[in-house]
């Protein structure tokens, strides 16, 4: 699961926690005193289902999430009183999920038969499938190592074990087969992510190490992406203009690449003890947020190469997303899933102490 790569909140005053308890609970932020943590309020609702995926729709009206075999899509702002709509799964085990648009939920889903995965499409205020679900060919084969799906829903990438490994990809409206990145004779890619726009994939080989980023509609790599570092990415993350790629390294650096000229590292961003899990840039391009296994979670102003928050020092998140608004951020792992209301770079210079 992304945790929503497209968790959008109006007004940014709810926040939302998943738990391995089962629950999902919404938080009113707009009750919290303006001395406390941000994300601090009272509990709205609780949302009894288990886990992940999960999906804000980009206009902030809707919330779908998993609920066993089924998806169930909920209406923001919520009202207890209301029946969720839900789209039922028929046995198939959601693998990702992205609003299409305001209106439409596309979900990847593994089909309980073994059959190749599917893209299934729903509309998202009536439930009814907005029409048959696509099979995305040479997907049957060997387990998911790690996937990603673009921004929309249109493009769907995953790496598949086996003798050897291979990674393919998909326009998920019609099944058609996409250029992928090859993964040579031995081994598969641990890190897959396409670029804001959906034309370019970030790569990372395991166990060469080697990273890349494909051009989908060349079917080659990007001549700037072959000067990467040479060493284990955990996570990457473009900018929105995909002129940059963030690169989670070892050590507890973040390296900043300049795809548009030299593919180098233009900079970085330092102050974590251990490797970082996952790193995000915001829809503005000025803000990125990174977790470790140092148990921090951390904000940067991306420019400066500053670091401005450290918004928890004691859980370890793997997984982290703005929403396309930029007013919430939310951050994931084994625990749940937590979504504050994102504090402005100026609100953080205002009052630094609270960040800290």
């Amino acid at each position: 699961m992304r945790c929503g790569r497209s968790p959008s909140l109006p007004g940014g005053n709810l926040l939302v926690s998943a738990s391995t308890d089962g629950t999902v609970r919404l938080w009113s932020t707009a009750s919290a005193a303006s001395d406390e943590t941000p994300g601090r309020g009272r509990i709205a609702h609780d949302l009894q289902f288990r886990g992940p995926p999960f999906a804000f729709s980009p206009d902030g009206s809707q919330f779908a999430a998993g609920r066993n075999e089924a998806f169930e899509i909920y209406a923001l702002p919520f009202d207890p009183r209301a029946e969720p709509i839900t789209l039922r799964m028929d046995g198939a085990k959601a693998i990702a999920a992205e609003f299409a648009n305001a209106g439409e939920v596309a979900l990847v889903a593994a089909p309980a038969d073994g059959a190749p995965l599917e893209c299934r499409r729903y509309d998202s205020h009536s439930g009814k499938a907005a029409g048959s679900p696509v099979a995305l060919p040479g997907s049957g084969g060997g387990g998911v190592t790690t996937s990603d799906l673009s921004d929309g829903g249109g493009r769907f990438a995953a790496s598949f074990d086996g003798a050897p490994g291979h990674t393919l990809a998909w326009e998920t409206s019609t099944g058609e087969p996409l250029p992928a990145p090859p993964t040579g004779s031995v081994g598969v890619h641990a890190v897959l992510r396409f670029s804001p726009d959906g034309n370019m994939l970030a790569a990372q080989h395991y166990p060469s190490n080697e990273q890349m980023v494909w051009d989908i509609a060349e079917g080659e790599i990007a001549p700037s992406s072959k000067l990467l570092p040479d060493e284990p990415a955990h996570a990457f993350a473009f900018t929105p203009d995909a002129k940059s790629l963030l690169l989670a390294l070892g050590g507890g650096t973040i390296a900043v690449c300049d795809l548009e000229r030299t593919g180098r590292p233009a900079g970085e961003l330092i102050g974590h003890l251990e490797h970082p899990f996952r790193v995000a840039v915001s829809p503005d391009g000025k803000t990125a947020a990174s977790c470790s296994r140092d148990g921090t979670l951390r904000l940067w102003n991306l420019p400066t190469r500053r670091e401005v928050a450290v918004l928890s020092r004691h859980r370890h998140f793997s997984q982290l997303a703005f929403s396309p608004d930029g007013s919430a951020f939310a951050a994931g792992g084994y625990g749940g899933v937590l979504l504050w209301r994102l504090p402005s770079l100026a609100e953080i210079d205002a009052r630094p102490q609270m960040f800290r």
